[in-house]
């Protein structure tokens, strides 16, 4: 699955909310997914909440 797939699944709009959510930038996280997928599931995880508690 794509990094923009498990956003979506996740239940962000896209890459580009996660990044904007997190501060990190785009290149980390993609570079995340492929060499620290536990990092990168966990930001995720926490961005979702974020977005849940502040309807960002």
């Amino acid at each position: 699955m794509t990094p923009s797939e498990q956003c979506k699944k996740a239940g962000l709009d896209s890459l580009a909310e996660f990044v904007r959510i997190s501060g990190e930038s785009e290149q980390n996280l993609l570079n995340w997914h492929k060499k620290r997928p536990l990092r990168f599931r966990l930001l995720l995880a926490g961005a979702v909440i974020e977005k849940r508690q502040t309807g960002a």
